[in-house]
């Protein structure tokens, strides 16, 4: 049985033979303990959270490196460009294509999701023609060989950044098939 309770004050929670004693759980509103089968194990929300976001954190900061090896890629930077080479720090108004086009990409994605999924569909690759036609095809390929397609760009980043963290492999990588 899992008993989720809210408390601000001292309480005393009985388990078997054994009483746990909780001192002042939170000072902030709302604040959840997890109490499990297990007498010794109490799991905070608070602590899933931060789990959530490193998680979240992470798969961000891949997916951007898979834009910006996308972006080097496509258009012949060095490996040394970073997404904010160009940025004039000092001015708050400050871009670069790099940052314009992902955030363009980001929006299109965000729309096109809303409207219609089947615009943010992927596939694999052999279904390709399966795909609402458009102008923009891309592809993942695994050591060269393509695994699957979108017409957006964003759901292929994703998809990768994915795969990339699922299975701990470095040879994916984007190409635009049109």
């Amino acid at each position: 049985m899992i008993m989720e309770m809210e408390d601000k004050s001292e309480k005393k929670v009985r388990f078997s033979e054994d009483t746990t004693e909780i001192k002042s759980i939170d000072d902030k509103l709302g604040k959840k303990v997890r109490f499990s089968e297990d007498t010794t194990e109490i799991e905070s929300t608070d602590d899933k959270l931060e789990n959530k976001l490193k998680n979240d954190e992470d798969f961000m900061v891949e997916l951007i490196n898979n834009y910006t090896t996308y972006f080097k890629k496509i258009y012949g930077k060095s490996q040394e460009y970073t997404l904010f080479d160009g940025i004039d720090m000092s001015d708050d108004t400050s871009t670069n294509k790099a940052l314009e086009e992902f955030f363009e990409e980001l929006c299109k994605f965000r729309v096109d999701d809303m409207i219609n999924s089947e615009t943010t569909k992927i596939v694999k690759y052999d279904e390709k023609d399966t795909l609402k036609k458009s102008d923009e095809l891309y592809a993942i390929l695994e050591n060269g060989i393509p695994l699957c397609v979108s017409v957006s760009l964003f759901a292929i980043l994703i998809e990768l950044t994915n795969l990339k963290i699922l299975n701990n492999i470095n040879s994916y990588e984007i190409i635009s098939l049109k």
